[in-house]
């Protein structure tokens, strides 16, 4: 059940699990009366939270001692904090993150790492890396891309055209460089 009121008396925590919570009494005062209790946190109550007002999940709870009322802060929205670094980094306005393509680069990478590892391929220099990481990110086939214009300084590579999106075909052994 939900409580409400203002804590009343806290004790030194006096036990810890091992992702570090902290459990300890606490007694809150609400408009019922007081009601004792035990409460798990990282950042334990302590004398300056007296008099503190809010809002407890309170339910009962049974240990060797026997049973009692098992206290848990209460969130109207328990991913409150998440939300807020959700929106600072891309907001409403930005496009969805595209799993699909995350997964298939993801792929494309250990594929890449299983053939340097077996031999197969070879990374001899800084061009074979950013080759090898255009083709993992975007799965573009450098043995296809065509040559830079001379006025562009840096290697523009156009998208591999047999890639076709969320449902590509199964590559065959040619289309793979390695």
């Amino acid at each position: 059940m939900l409580i409400q009121g203002t804590v009343l008396e806290v004790t030194n925590p006096d036990y810890q699990n091992n992702f570090g919570v902290q459990y300890q009494n606490i007694t809150i005062q609400t408009v019922q009366g007081q009601i004792q209790g035990r409460i798990g946190t990282k950042k334990p109550y302590t004398v300056q939270d007296i008099g503190q007002q809010g809002q407890w999940d309170c339910e009962q709870a049974q240990n060797k001692q026997g049973s009692y009322n098992k206290f848990k802060k209460h969130y109207d929205n328990p991913y409150q904090g998440q939300q807020a670094t959700q929106q600072g980094t891309g907001g409403t306005n930005s496009k969805p993150r595209d799993y699909d393509a995350e997964n298939r680069g993801k792929v494309r990478t250990q594929f890449i790492k299983a053939a340097i590892i077996a031999g197969t391929l070879k990374c001899q220099s800084y061009e074979d890396v950013l080759t090898l990481t255009e083709f993992a990110m975007y799965g573009i086939d450098p043995s296809k891309a065509p040559e830079p214009h001379p006025d562009i300084t840096e290697p523009q590579y156009n998208a591999n055209p047999n890639y076709v999106g969320d449902n590509p075909t199964p590559p065959k052994d040619d289309d793979i460089p390695f």
